[in-house]
This record gives structure tokens, sequence and C-alpha cells, in this order.
């Protein structure tokens, strides 16, 4: 095994944002535009009489011609959970689906006997964030839990890890019918252990995958200033100073409100990031995660915290990861939601992660039952 494993805080601050892989890197947001209210899988109403998994989409593609010439790059700088008991709840109905609440019926097919997950309120999908308070509740030596709010916003504004959403090809007006997105995964600050400013300047290092521009769309749009996207992103976490930790959101969206300029040049982005995590991506790629209650132990194989983090996880499928399989499909992923902000930023240079070692075989491939 090559490399000196973390301190004891990064190590937390590691496995806030792997098991946040429980997280992703990427995305779906705002839980109100416009004092509207956004629901999972993209539906929106003003009329709170109408079912919400029935709703209008997101809002329709303007039809502009695409001739704009702007670019703009903004980094996450904070991202929300939110909370099961009272909410706030961030995400869409991703399977359009009101679970326990509109529909008797599931969106996808569990074992018999096994209890459906129920969304939150307005058919939302979000059972990552369960699966976060589930963690946070066991004994973990540390103060705060495991995957906590306040963790993962430390891992961002210290340039830990990160993630870069830009946005070229806008003609920087309040409508245009047709932008690119292209989501990096960074491997951290460039100047880390300095923090990052925030302040436009900064330069983030990108993940030799995300340089490749894999993580891109042409069929984004901006609306009345809100951006709307769909495809698949990562998240990365802890990768400035160990091995990363990937997140793979497959059919996510990212919905945010675009605050600009007088220039028509962007400021600051708020919304929301969402889409359906798939257990076969996120769980080994933990073996690189030292295990923050044994030490010399890692995330994987037969390690004891691995196990309770594995079932936890697998026990709390809710969607089926492609969409075309809602409502006929096993339940085979996890949905996910986060409320964030991006503030202006510049992708750095193309960099090779560190290399921590594994702490179980190289390549190891781990699913659910």
């Amino acid at each position: 095994m090559s490399g000196a494993p973390p301190t004891k805080t990064l190590r937390a601050v590691i496995i806030v944002g792997c098991v946040l892989g429980v997280i992703a890197t990427a995305c779906q947001w705002i839980a109100g535009i416009d004092d509207r209210t956004v629901y999972d899988g993209g539906s929106i109403t003003n009329d709170a009489g109408m079912n919400p998994c029935l709703g209008a989409n997101l809002p329709p593609n303007p039809g502009t011609a695409g001739t704009g010439t702007l670019t703009f790059t903004a980094a996450l700088s904070q991202i929300m959970l939110g909370q099961t008991d009272g909410g706030p709840y961030y995400g869409f109905n991703l399977d359009r689906t009101c679970t326990c609440f509109l529909d008797a019926s599931d969106s996808c097919t569990r074992p018999n006997g096994e209890p459906r997950a129920c969304d939150d309120p307005n058919g939302i999908d979000n059972y990552a964030r369960r699966i976060f308070e589930t963690i946070n509740a066991l004994p973990t030596g540390e103060d705060g839990g495991f995957i906590t709010e306040a963790k993962l916003n430390v891992a961002l504004q210290t340039g830990l890890s990160g993630a870069l959403i830009q946005v070229s090809q806008y003609n920087g007006l309040p409508n245009d019918g047709e932008v690119t997105v292209t989501v990096f995964g960074s491997v951290g600050y460039a100047n880390y252990p300095t923090a990052p400013a925030f302040d436009g300047g900064d330069k983030w290092n990108i993940d030799p995958t995300s340089a490749s521009l894999k993580y891109q769309t042409n069929n984004a749009y901006v609306a009345n200033n809100t951006l709307v996207a769909s495809l698949d992103f990562p998240i990365i976490i802890g990768s400035a100073v160990t091995q990363p930790v990937y997140i793979q959101l497959h059919s996510g969206l990212i919905v945010a409100n675009l605050e600009t300029n007088d220039a028509g040049v962007v400021t600051k982005m708020t919304g929301q990031l969402g889409g359906r995590w798939s257990p076969q991506d996120f769980l080994p790629s933990l073996q690189v995660v030292p295990d923050p209650i044994s030490p010399g132990s890692y995330l994987c194989g037969s390690d004891g915290t691995y196990q309770i983090l594995k079932n936890i996880i697998c026990t709390n499928l809710d969607v089926n990861e492609d969409p075309a399989n809602d409502g006929t499909g096993a339940c085979n992923a996890v949905s996910m939601g986060l409320g964030f902000v991006a503030l202006p930023a510049q992708v750095g240079a193309t960099v090779t992660p560190p290399d921590a070692g594994y702490g179980c075989e190289a390549g190891l491939m781990e699913s659910c039952p």
C-alpha cells in the first residue's frame, strides 16, 4: 500500500464526502424558483391543488436562437442537505411517482416484504439524505457525525475537493434556447492548503476524466434566468491530499438561478442538483478511504464499518438507475438531491490525483446483494 494515511481530521472530512457518494459531484437544486415549487423529476406547479407528479415540466425552452458567445465557470462554494424532519427538502420527483402519498404503487420493484421507500412531500426523491442521517447516528469517535452539511462545506471552502459548472455559448440574456453545460470534477484548489477566495480568480485542478469533456450537454437552456441542464456528472471528494472518491450521478438534473451584472456576466448560481446513484459506482470507490473508527483499516472487504455502511446503503435503494425502467425495473439505485451555491472560478490544470494506495485489492468490484 503506498502513500501516507491522512490525518484524523481529514479522514473525517473524506469519509463525509465519500459516503456522500452517497454524495454526488454533482447534481439537482433550488427548492423554489420565483416562488414556485420544484418537484423531483422537474415538475413545477403554482396550483396547490395540482398533482405534483403530473404537473407542468420545468420552465420550457424559450426557443431563442443559440447565437451566444459568453462562457462562465462557477465552483461549488456551499451545499445544503436539508433534513427529513420538517425539511427543507431538496431534489426532484425523479420517477414521477408520489410514493406513499398520491400513488399507492412504487416506481420500482423491491423484494417481497420489504417496505416501500416513501418520498418526501410532493414526491421529491432524495433517499441519500435519509442514508446520511442514519449513518450520522453511528458512533464514530468524532464529533458531529460522518456526513454533515458543515463538514462537507469545510471540504469545499478549504479547497480539499470541489466541482465546477461551466456554461458556454450563452447570450447573457434572461432567455437563451441553446447553451452548453460542462461539469468538471475537481481534484482540489490549485493553491491548496490555502483556501480559495471564490472571487473569480481561483483555479481548480481538473480530474483527467472530466478534462475529456465526458460530462457535457449541448441541449441545456436558460429560461427567465433559470439554467436547466440534464446530464450525467461526477462529484469528487477528498482529492487534494489523497486518492479521490468518485460519485457518479446518472440522469442528473441541474436547475439554477443565474444572477448577472449589467454586462450579462454571471456573478452567482443558486439552485439544486440531483440524480440517481448506483451502488456499483459508489461502493468500490470507498476502498481508498481510511476507516475513521478502526485505525489501519479501510472501507472495503470485511472491514466492520464498511459492512455497516454497505448494509445501510443497500437496504435503502428507492429508484431504478435508468428512468426508462421506472414502474417496471428493480430498485437498484439511491435518489440524490442537494441545494447549492456556486461562485465564479477558473478551470485550472489537468492533474492526476495523488495515489494514496488501496485498502483492498485494486479494482475490487462491489455491489448490493
